[in-house]
């Protein structure tokens, strides 16, 4: 099996031949700088995106992109942009605008996808920030466009391995992404984001294992889900919620048998019940129990 350093090795080669090091270093006669490549690249990669033609049937473009699957139904994630500043403040609430757009490439042409996105820009936006979510939006296609470039020139195996090892995929998309934006920009549209996602992804993982954990007490009766503390702290809640289910199915057991007991009136019925409940319960206990009872759970 190829190590991880094999992989990484792959990764940067994927990422020479994409930015094209050789025709910038020797063309100019001396290295560029990391951010001399990135808008070099960017300029190459966009060169088939122009604005909007007049001839371009907008209306017929929105009517179409409401028809997509993907996005049917849907609202156009905008991000809320205030304050007086002519200068764009990023988030990742615009990586999520571009995200919007970007998921539908695959039913329109370039240049009509910069025209949907253009021309929303146009009618949601004030003119002074319209050049610089343009500006970004293209180069976001081309990062995206280059990162699926990247993983095309990798054998199905290094793209699993790499997949399945978060850091070295954080990686390869940190420096295609420093193809096509500044260090600032990397982080204001993708560092924050990717943070939110591992939080989701976090919070799913712990949601699943927990599940996992139920379908393996129910059908087995014992899980190796968890371990250490935290499995001995599960078992013990799992035993705490199973013995008292089995003290108020034996309540419920004698108080029905109490209440179809013919020899006793209601007030006898309603006694023995009372006695009951508090032979089997401490005080607290017998609370919770009766506001089971109120609530028809019991």
């Amino acid at each position: 099996m190829r190590s991880g350093k094999a992989v990484v090795a792959l990764c940067l080669i994927a990422l020479c031949v994409i930015t094209g090091w050789g025709y910038f270093k020797h063309s100019a006669g001396v290295t560029p700088s990391s951010h001399q490549l990135a808008k070099q690249q960017s300029n190459i990669a966009l060169t088939k995106f122009t604005s909007p033609k007049p001839s371009v049937d907008i209306p017929r473009l929105q009517s179409q992109l409401t028809k997509v699957s993907s996005v049917r139904g849907s609202h156009v994630d905008r991000p809320i942009i205030t304050g007086s500043t002519d200068k764009l403040v990023l988030s990742t609430a615009i990586t999520y605008y571009f995200d919007y757009f970007y998921s539908v490439h695959s039913q329109f042409s370039k240049a009509e996808l910069l025209a949907l996105f253009t021309a929303d820009v146009q009618q949601q936006y004030p003119e002074n920030y319209q050049a610089e979510l343009i500006r970004l939006f293209r180069q976001f296609i081309a990062f995206k466009q280059s990162f699926a470039q990247a993983l095309d020139t990798m054998s199905e195996h290094d793209v699993s391995f790499i997949m399945s090892h978060p850091n070295n995929f954080q990686a390869l998309k940190r420096g295609i992404q420093q193809q096509h934006f500044s260090d600032d920009e990397i982080d204001a549209l993708f560092t924050q984001q990717q943070r939110q996602l591992e939080k989701v992804s976090a919070a799913k993982s712990k949601q699943l294992k927990y599940q996992q954990y139920k379908h393996d007490i129910k059908n087995t009766g014992s899980s190796t889900a968890y371990s250490g503390a935290t499995g001995q702290r599960l078992e013990s809640l799992r035993l705490q919620r199973a013995t008292w289910q089995q003290r108020l199915n034996n309540y419920a057991s004698q108080r029905n048998d109490i209440k179809h007991n013919e020899s006793l009136d209601d007030v006898g019925k309603e006694q023995a019940i009372h006695y009951l409940l508090n032979s089997l319960f401490e005080p607290l206990e017998a609370k919770r129990v009766m506001a089971l009872e109120r609530g028809n759970m019991l």
